[in-house]
């Protein structure tokens, strides 16, 4: 299968699921078959990779280590400003994904980027 046909198939199926979850009202069976629906895609999109023995790329301890400054400077972050008050003045990141999944295109670009993220995650055995 050439490349474009892949990134036509992948950028449809996204905008597919993309479109179903902002159509959907969170906490449904709809919005809940749609992310059953993406799982089992990256899910099998892995499971073929691994059938054909392409190995994930290795973790590098610099890259890593990046990755859990910005994850710990996010989480403290957050907790500062769940203490902090008013909320209003410190919003938490929580409380602003919610104003921004409150409509539906919200959630449609947010699922788009989720599911985006997961392809990259199955193509990063491939790329090297």
């Amino acid at each position: 299968m050439s490349q474009l046909a892949l990134g036509l198939g992948l950028g449809l199926a996204v905008a597919a699921l993309s479109a179903a979850a902002a159509a959907s009202r969170p906490f449904t069976a709809g919005s809940e078959a749609t992310t059953a629906i993406a799982l089992a895609a990256v899910a099998g999109g892995l499971a073929l990779r691994s059938r054909r023995g392409i190995a994930p790329a290795p973790v590098r301890l610099r890259s890593a280590s990046g990755w859990m400054v910005i994850l710990l400077l996010g989480a403290g972050l957050e907790l500062w400003q769940f203490a902090s008050s008013p909320r209003s003045s410190h919003p938490t990141l929580s409380s602003l994904i919610d104003a921004l999944t409150r409509y539906s295109a919200g959630r449609g670009v947010l699922f788009a980027c989720w599911l985006l993220a997961g392809a990259w995650l199955v193509a990063r055995g491939r790329m090297r």
